[in-house]
């Protein structure tokens, strides 16, 4: 049997979270510390904030991590760091409509979102986030900590680096490398390989 998840915040992106987990997993409840302790969110109960976990054995639960990720925030990182370095364990996530190659590799905590495409022989590092509609075509490298937003376009063998944003709807031809902690914006048609700590916008670019 499964062991029960606790749900790590309550925004939009929890509520996705929400509606793609497999029936087979029973959500005890929620932290947030933006609704006070016996709230209801919908239908579960909150149990508190983060220092609830404190109370508890790290092999009890599994963990979700429903933070959301935005370029330069670094909540969602934090907070899967934070947590594995005590001990406990994450789920991670695919849709049931979402398309997997079996040859995939997903690491811990990641999450692959409704209607999202992952083709053979990619490597999805830890806690990473394909967001709804996205592809990633076949032999790519997504580092930990990703974030693919929605209808992004990633093309064969394209290396994306610890951390990188890819906005919504930008689009990477193959074979690029993408540094650590760049962002590219939304609708970018990314050419050509990109450094680390570099933002891209439609037609300019600037280091972090």
């Amino acid at each position: 049997m499964n062991r029960p998840v606790i749900l790590l915040g309550a925004g939009g992106h929890a509520k996705v979270l929400l509606d793609g987990l497999h029936a087979s997993y029973h959500v005890e409840g929620v932290l947030t510390p933006a609704m006070n302790k016996g709230d209801i969110w919908k239908n579960l109960i909150v149990l508190g904030d983060d220092d609830w976990l404190d109370q508890v054995l790290p092999d009890k639960y599994l963990l979700l991590n429903g933070i959301g990720s935005l370029p330069r925030q670094k909540a969602r990182h934090t907070c899967y760091e934070s947590y594995k370095e005590k001990g406990f364990t994450f789920l991670s996530v695919c849709h049931s409509s979402a398309i997997v190659a079996a040859s995939v590799q997903l690491g811990e905590s990641s999450q692959v979102m409704a209607g999202a495409i992952v083709q053979a022989d990619t490597i999805v590092g830890r806690n990473c986030i394909i967001n709804s509609g996205a592809i990633v075509d076949h032999d790519c490298t997504l580092n930990d900590h990703v974030h693919v937003a929605p209808g992004v376009t990633i093309s064969g063998g394209v290396t994306i680096g610890e951390g990188v944003h890819i906005g919504t709807g930008a689009s990477v031809i193959q074979g690029i490398k993408i540094g650590a902690n760049s962002i590219i914006g939304a609708g970018v048609v990314l050419t050509s390989d990109v450094g680390e700590n570099v933002t891209i916008y439609p037609n300019k670019h600037s280091a972090l």
